[in-house]
C-alpha cells in the first residue's frame, strides 16, 4: 500500500587520531550597532581577542565591523605574533554606531576570505556576532539564508553567535544551517569567550568541508520533506548542504518519504551519495549507499525490525519540529495549544520508547517536554524578558535535537 514514513541518514566523521590540524582562515564579523554598547561589546571584544590569540602559524584572519556602515578594520593577514598583537589593538578601538547591516557584514567578511583565493585545502569560516535584528541592507530571513548558502557554495561557511535576548534566533539559525556552520546562543555576554573557544577548537578539528548529501528516490518513492534543511532539486534528486564536520562528529538528516509499495518483497527506496573535501586535499571524495527495505503484511516482522538508533534520531527531529510549532503558538499568545502540541509529541515519543524498551530515551523526551513547557509558563508578550528567553531557550533545544 501507500505509506508515509521517515528515513534517518547519519554522516559520521573519523576521530582525530593520526589527522593533522588543518590551516584555518577566519573572518570575525562584529555587530557594532548602538544596542551592542556597554557590556556586550566589551565581552565581544574579549572573545575576539581570545579567538585571534588562539590561532596558529599558517592560519589567517580578518576583522570586520558593521553598524549602518561596514568597515574592514583589519584586512586578512597571516596570524603571526606581530599581526595578532596589532589586531588586538584594533579590536580595542571598536565603537558602537548605527543600525544592523548584517548582510553587509557577511559580504565584507566573505570578500576577505575569497580574496585569499578559492581553496579546498583550508577551512574558511565567517564568525558572525549580533545582538539584534537585521534592519538595514538585506533583512528577510529567506534572503539572508540564501546569502549564507551562496557563501557556502563558494567554500566560505558561516557560524552565528546571538548575544542577549533581542536578536532574531530564527534568522541566525537559518544563516548557520544554510551557511554550513554552527549556531550559538549567548544569553549573557560573558558566555562569549567560551563559545568562541569552542568554535576555534571545532575549526581546528575539521575533517570534512563542503559536505553535501544527494538523495535520489527510487520508483514509487517521493521525498516529501527534509526536516530542518532547505533543499535544492536537481532533476528528480534533492541536494542537502550539511555543516562542516569535525573529528568524531555525527550529523543527521531526517527525510520524510511517501512510499507506494505494490508488492511484497524487497524494494529499493533511495540512493544516497555524500560528497565532501578533506582539508589538505583538492579532490572531492564521495561515499554512496542504497537504502532497501522489505515490504510485508506481517506486523510482527515490522515490529521486530525496528532500529533503536534510527527511531531515536527520527523522534528527536520530529520533537524539534514540534518545539518550533509550539513556540510560534506561544509567540501568538496561545499557550494552551502550545502545551498541547508538546504533550501530543511526547506521548508519541513515549510510545516509541516503550516499544523499543528504551527507558533512557523515554526520560530524555520527558525532560525535553517539561523544559519547553516550563519556558511557556513565562509571559509571551514581545517586550517580556522572560518571553524572549523562553523563545530562545526552546529554539536552542530544537537546534540541538534537529542537527
Amino acid at each position: 500500500g501507500t505509506h508515509t514514513d521517515y528515513m534517518a541518514v547519519t554522516l559520521e566523521a573519523p576521530d582525530q587520531e593520526h589527522l593533522a590540524r588543518p590551516d584555518v582562515d577566519v573572518a570575525v564579523v562584529f555587530d557594532r550597532s548602538g544596542s551592542m554598547d556597554g557590556e556586550k561589546l566589551s565581552q565581544a571584544k574579549l572573545a575576539a581577542r581570545q579567538l585571534i590569540s588562539g590561532l596558529e602559524n599558517g592560519d589567517r584572519f580578518s576583522i570586520t565591523a558593521y553598524g549602518t556602515e561596514v568597515d574592514v578594520l583589519f584586512p586578512s593577514t597571516v596570524a603571526t605574533e606581530q599581526a595578532k598583537q596589532a589586531a588586538l589593538m584594533t579590536i580595542s578601538q571598536i565603537y558602537t554606531d548605527g543600525g544592523t547591516n548584517m548582510s553587509g557584514g557577511i559580504v565584507a567578511g566573505r570578500s576577505q576570505l575569497l580574496s585569499l583565493g578559492a581553496s579546498t585545502d583550508r577551512v574558511q569560516r565567517i564568525v558572525l556576532i549580533s545582538d539584534g535584528q537585521a534592519n538595514e541592507g538585506i533583512v528577510g530571513k529567506t534572503e539572508l539564508a540564501d546569502l549564507a548558502s551562496q557563501s557556502a557554495q563558494q567554500g566560505v561557511s558561516i557560524t552565528t553567535v546571538g548575544v542577549g535576548l533581542d536578536f532574531d534566533e530564527q534568522t541566525m539559525t537559518r544563516i548557520a544551517v544554510s551557511g554550513r556552520g554552527n549556531y550559538y546562543f549567548a544569553e549573557s555576554a560573558d558566555m562569549l569567550a567560551q563559545l568562541f573557544s569552542t568554535e576555534l577548537s571545532r575549526l581546528g578539528a575539521t575533517v570534512a568541508t563542503r559536505v553535501q548529501l544527494r538523495i535520489a528516490p527510487m520508483p514509487g518513492v517521493e521525498v516529501q520533506e527534509v526536516l530542518g534543511y532547505d533543499t535544492v532539486r536537481s532533476g528528480n534528486q534533492l541536494l542537502v548542504n550539511v555543516a562542516d564536520m569535525h573529528a568524531g562528529e555525527t550529523r543527521k538528516v531526517i527525510v520524510a518519504l511517501q512510499v507506494q509499495a505494490p508488492n511484497k518483497g524487497s524494494m529499493a527506496l533511495a540512493g544516497l551519495e555524500a560528497s565532501f573535501f578533506e582539508p589538505g586535499s583538492t579532490q572531492m571524495l564521495n561515499l554512496s549507499r542504497r537504502v532497501n527495505t522489505e515490504i510485508t503484511s506481517n506486523q510482527v516482522l515490522v515490529d521486530n525490525g525496528r532500529d533503536m538508533q534510527s527511531n531515536r534520531l527520527i523522534e528527536r527531529a520530529l520533537t524539534a519540529k514540534a518545539i518550533e510549532e509550539a513556540t510560534e503558538l506561544y509567540e501568538q499568545g496561545n499557550r494552551a495549544e502550545a502545551n498541547r502540541v508538546m504533550t501530543t509529541r511526547n506521548q508519541r515519543s513515549q510510545a516509541i520508547a516503550a516499544d523499543l524498551d528504551d527507558s533512557a530515551f523515554a526520560a530524555e523526551m520527558q525532560a525535553t517536554e517539561q523544559r519547553v513547557k516550563s519556558n511557556f509558563a513565562q509571559a509571551p508578550s514581545a517586550g517580556s524578558a522572560g518571553g524572549k528567553k523562553a523563545r530562545k531557550s526552546n529554539r536552542k533545544d530544537a537546534y540541538k535535537l534537529m542537527y
